[in-house]
């Protein structure tokens, strides 16, 4: 199966290693994203009490099952104009699984909603919104291809 990756730029390895637990604590300012960092312990804690069989967000790679996912996810992000879209392969058998990125939107709520919100996420629950889901992939994987501007929209 092909799988796609967003980056906030362009990379100079052919390798990707999971790296998101280690950026959450490189943020340049962690005042201002606390939330950010909260919300992410708080659903690593849901994780490692409820849904232990499920990769860890602080160590896994994130991925698109197809282009309009990526574009979708990349459109949205702050980093869009300088963001890169890569074709990915897993590297060995780390663990795969998916969720619905429409329940990470709870940054600043109060933390029973986000304990909600985290056993939704864990839990699979799907939106309608094809363009969310996401999967995690507790492992490396190597990049295939850069996706050119000038081929997106074409799959």
């Amino acid at each position: 199966m092909k799988y796609y990756h967003v980056s906030r730029m362009e990379l100079v390895t052919e390798i990707i290693e999971p790296r998101y637990g280690f950026k959450l604590c490189e943020f340049d300012n962690q005042k201002r994203e606390y939330a950010q960092i909260f919300k992410e312990i708080v659903f690593e804690q849901i994780r490692q009490s409820h849904f232990l069989s499920m990769p860890s967000r602080f160590r896994s790679v994130f991925l698109m099952e197809n282009m309009d996912q990526a574009i979708a996810y990349k459109s949205s992000q702050s980093y869009q104009r300088n963001g890169v879209i890569y074709e990915v392969e897993l590297i060995g058998n780390g663990t795969l699984n998916y969720a619905d990125m429409t329940w990470l939107n709870c940054n600043g709520f109060e933390i029973q909603k986000m304990v909600e919100y985290a056993k939704n996420y864990w839990s699979q629950v799907m939106s309608d919104d094809p363009n969310q889901k996401e999967w995690l992939y507790e492992g490396r994987v190597r990049i295939v291809r850069k996706i050119e501007h000038n081929t997106i929209g074409t799959p």
